[in-house]
């Protein structure tokens, strides 16, 4: 997230690699990075991961699915992701209202929605 926010992409596109290959053995995650990166650079790579995870149908990815759109900058789908999250209650949900990758979604009437639907003290 730190390399995210500062803009730093190829740093965040090594962090995701470890990540993928590491701490979840997900070779076809690192593919898609590695696939997304090459033809689109830092979104597109994590669009790729994002349209993976779609692919696998597990609602239990809903999140990480929400939280690489969010940070592609993929507005619609972000929000799509997140809703799906709420839906079967991820415990994660409660995040987007500090999260700061959240930031531009935050005057999104959908997004502003979502933080409603969490009734969490503000």
């Amino acid at each position: 997230t730190t390399y995210h926010l500062q803009e730093r992409f190829d740093e965040a596109i090594d962090i995701w690699r470890d990540y993928y290959i590491r701490a979840r053995g997900d070779s076809l995650a690192v593919a898609a990075l590695e696939r997304g990166y090459a033809e689109g650079g830092y979104q597109a790579a994590l669009t790729a991961v994002g349209d993976e995870f779609v692919s696998r149908d597990d609602p239990r990815l809903n999140w990480q699915i929400a939280t690489l759109y969010t940070r592609a900058g993929e507005t619609g789908r972000a929000l799509d992701y997140l809703e799906l999250a709420t839906a079967v209650r991820d415990p994660n949900m409660p995040y987007i209202i500090v999260d700061p990758i959240f930031d531009f979604l935050r005057e999104e009437p959908r997004f502003q929605a979502l933080i409603d639907s969490l009734r969490v003290d503000r």
